[in-house]
């Protein structure tokens, strides 16, 4: 992929950005990731096919991630979650279904 992405954080990843102000510098760094390279990290199955998960460290805090969608026609990276690794998913999933 050659062209950028624009990236989008829904209100809830916005709120995650916000209560983890430890890390910013680190998140920022991972969504400009995604800006070049939105494929990035792995797809997730069962309930949650078709979202993506960034996977990251943020220095003092350990394993951060970032759940994301594509939507390749509009070239947007749709960020839904951001977080750490500790009981993320369970996070995501009641972050889709509200």
């Amino acid at each position: 992929m050659n062209e950028r992405y624009r990236v989008e954080l829904t209100t809830g990843a916005q709120k995650d950005l916000k209560s983890h102000r430890h890390a910013v510098s680190a998140v920022v760094e991972a969504l400009t990731s995604l800006e070049r390279n939105p494929e990035g990290g792995h797809l997730l199955m069962g309930d949650m096919q078709g979202i993506r998960s960034l996977d990251f460290s943020v220095k003092g805090s350990g394993a951060f991630r970032i759940a994301h969608d594509l939507n390749e026609n509009a070239r947007v990276c749709l960020v839904i979650a951001i977080g750490p690794r500790e009981r993320f998913y369970e996070r995501l999933r009641r972050r889709m279904k509200g």
